[in-house]
């Protein structure tokens, strides 16, 4: 089996809330985000002799109930099958030995039976043998995230320890594939699968380090890993309808206002406010808005894609899907190096505190920070190799742009940085 890398810190926690009399634990996150082996690893540290894992079916309430009881009659020496929760949590409670259950895709748990939160409730509450954990896991963000928040939701206030759990850096990418950060194929490579490691395992499976065919065997090849992939993350959420697929597809394609989305579609703006903040709520999209501007000014807003598969995906993957077989090798490296400029401007962007974009009719910045209250410093990333003439060219070509920007009323310009390839990956080989 490979390394386990990272989540150190959200181990160290799970081990420390298991030294405690017991109760409710949370953890969730998206699809592929390493969930499972989060839990797998916690369970093989721990000292607790009982651990037990089952993974929910989409089905029926007795379908569910039957493969949990074979998921866990072995762990916990149980010898009659519950048909109802009722009787499932009455088992639990008459444990002598104290014993740790994850059940993992709640979501479809709550979908087969919607009382399943209060019943929950009542066996935290009153019923949990002492020093017992219960886990709850599930890949439905927006649905996990309402249960323990939502003050009207039976299970609020409940959990002893919540963990929201979230992609990985390019630097664990690299340590988990045994590649050096610093050249350019690895994050040719980290921009197809993000920082997701069920997407790094099955890379190396295929033990393909060429970043096109790697795009090939993972997205383009017929029954693919992630040709379905967009479809499963909106499932997962509750959204399947065609309104979701349609925003995101504009997208993707490089309509990032309400108003270009609507002009596409052919439809009025006001049709696309609800389900774009849906969208947002769920971190499947992002709202932006240039730095130094209030996020409540609508008209500078633009909205993109939240991760490199989901950006892959609709901006290269659907529009070029049919098309892409008959693309020379120059072509498709063209695409991807495209779309690992955009991944590359937003890990430099979200490794720096404070950082936006900036831009206005006439200049776009990639990366905008305060070096002082008063003042700022900007980044331009450039995923290729410049020459210091070229460098020196950019810097005065953006410093001039400043003179004549909105910004130069508000701030002063303390530095500006020109990043090329070389610089990116010594950014991100450093983090």
């Amino acid at each position: 089996m490979k390394i386990f890398v990272n989540r150190i810190e959200e181990l160290k926690k799970l081990k420390a809330n298991q030294k405690g009399s017991g109760g409710l634990i949370v953890i969730y996150g998206r699809r592929r985000v390493g969930k499972t082996r989060l839990i797998a690893k916690w369970f093989e540290e721990s000292n607790c002799k009982n651990t037990a894992y089952s993974q929910a079916v989409e089905g029926s309430l007795q379908l569910q109930l039957e493969q949990i009881f074979e998921d866990l009659k072995d762990s916990l020496d149980l010898v009659v099958a519950p048909k109802t929760w009722g009787e499932f949590f009455s088992i639990l409670r008459k444990s002598d030995a104290p014993w740790m259950i994850c059940l993992d895709e709640f979501q479809y748990l709550v979908q087969a039976c919607p009382s399943l939160p209060s019943m929950l409730q009542k066996f935290i509450d009153h019923q949990i043998p002492k020093n017992c954990l219960f886990i709850i896991s599930g890949s439905s963000q927006s649905m996990m995230h309402r249960l323990v928040t939502d003050s009207s939701e039976p299970l609020y206030d409940r959990s002893i320890f919540t963990i929201n759990l979230k992609p990985m850096s390019y630097r664990h990418f690299c340590e988990y594939m045994s590649l050096n950060p610093q050249k350019i194929d690895s994050f040719y490579l980290f921009s197809l699968v993000g920082g997701l490691p069920r997407y790094w395992k099955a890379l190396d499976q295929f033990g393909i380090l060429d970043p096109v065919a790697a795009a090939d065997q993972l997205y383009f090849d017929a029954g693919s890993l992630l040709e379905d992939e967009a479809d499963r993350i909106l499932k997962d959420e509750g959204t399947i309808g065609n309104v979701a697929r349609s925003i995101l597809e504009c997208i993707g394609r490089g309509s990032h206002r309400i108003s270009e989305i609507a002009g596409r579609l052919q439809q009025p703006a006001t049709n696309f406010s609800r389900p774009i903040k849906f969208l947002v709520d769920l971190g499947i999209i992002i709202k932006e808005t240039p730095f130094g501007v209030s996020v409540r000014d609508s008209k500078r807003t633009l909205y993109r894609l939240s991760d490199p598969v989901l950006e892959f995906w609709y901006s290269t993957y659907s529009p070029f899907r049919v098309r892409w077989k008959m693309y020379s090798s120059q072509d498709k490296q063209s695409a991807l190096h495209l779309h690992a400029s955009r991944v590359m401007e937003r890990v430099i962007r979200d490794s720096t505190p404070g950082a936006q974009r900036y831009w206005e009719s006439q200049f776009e910045w990639d990366c905008v920070f305060n070096s002082t209250a008063s003042s700022i410093v900007i980044r331009e990333i450039k995923l290729s190799k410049l020459t210091a003439h070229e460098k020196r060219a950019l810097e005065k070509s953006i410093k001039d742009q400043f003179k004549a920007s909105e910004l130069s009323a508000k701030f002063t310009l303390k530095a500006v940085e020109v990043f090329d390839v070389h610089d990116c990956l010594d950014f991100l080989a450093k983090l």
